[in-house]
């Protein structure tokens, strides 16, 4: 009967700590993730280049255990680039608080940024591989 108050106290302590870092945790918005997305895409669809200068790789997506998800390619004459980047700051800031607010959890493996280049008049990522790569 006497670790009776002692298990309460216990109990009571561990769900108000919980929702302490629960209340800390920035909730994320689904339509802003979305909203973003669609944006930052429609501003990489158009690849085309005239030379190796014009392509670039940008880290994009958060993975809970650290880096990006993946890597766009864009070509920088049909991308107002530092308004991609702005865009792309926000679209990893969001899914950052998507993946705190529901616990997820990845693989801590590190993708590295690819080289890119201009091959038949498009951007390509040249190495490393191109698993992780979102070119669309």
């Amino acid at each position: 009967m006497k670790k009776l108050p002692l298990v309460l106290f216990l109990l009571v302590t561990s769900v108000f700590s919980h929702q302490a870092r629960a209340d800390m945790i920035e909730p994320y918005n689904l339509t802003t993730l979305v909203a973003l997305e669609t944006e930052i895409k429609s501003m990489t669809q158009n690849l085309s280049c005239e030379t190796d200068t014009d392509c670039h790789a940008i880290g994009y997506g958060d993975k809970p255990c650290g880096g990006f998800k993946s890597f766009l390619i864009y070509s920088s004459p049909h991308a107002d680039e530092d308004k991609l980047i702005d865009l792309v700051q926000q679209y990893n800031d969001e899914d950052h608080r998507r993946n705190m607010s529901l616990g997820m959890t990845s693989t801590c493996d590190i993708l590295l940024e690819p080289t890119v280049s201009c091959q038949s008049g498009q951007c390509l990522a040249v190495e490393p591989s191109v698993e992780g790569l979102v070119t669309e």
